[in-house]
């Protein structure tokens, strides 16, 4: 309904003034906390007829008009699959975290087990976004 996306779209924009985007950390952490905000709203509406994707759509363009090609309809998708794929990363993340591009990579990895054990050998092994790459083009 119009309702569920004014308010949806309200509390996204109160997370983007909330948290800056000037640096990985408050990105990645921004991005997380929207795919919760969506997958919230999804599961809310999920007896009700759903989250319709014409209101995702809506959202994306409300959004891209004032903010730009980074809250598009397909960015907020890939927010939520970020979520859904890192649901605990806030709960247990203190200062070492992967780079935004990292994640971007990573999001590109169909494979969840291939994701999972590049993510951890990113992270063990400090690897750049470089790094990651190649290993992925030696790997295909």
């Amino acid at each position: 309904s119009d309702d569920q996306l004014l308010y949806l779209q309200q509390d996204i924009e109160r997370i983007i003034s909330e948290i800056p985007d000037e640096d990985d950390y408050h990105r990645i952490k921004q991005h997380w906390i929207i795919g919760r905000r969506i997958q919230q709203e999804r599961l809310r509406y999920r007896n009700l007829g759903g989250f319709k994707m014409r209101t995702q759509v809506q959202l994306g363009m409300n959004l891209f008009e004032k903010y730009g090609e980074n809250y598009n309809s397909k960015s907020l998708k890939d927010y939520e699959l970020f979520f859904n794929l890192h649901l605990n990363l806030f709960s247990s993340l203190q200062q070492d975290f992967l780079s935004w591009k990292c994640y971007e990579i990573l999001l590109n990895v169909k494979d969840d087990r291939k994701r999972t054990y590049l993510e951890k050998m990113v992270f063990e092994n400090r690897w750049s976004e470089e790094d990651l790459l190649m290993y992925i083009k030696k790997l295909a």
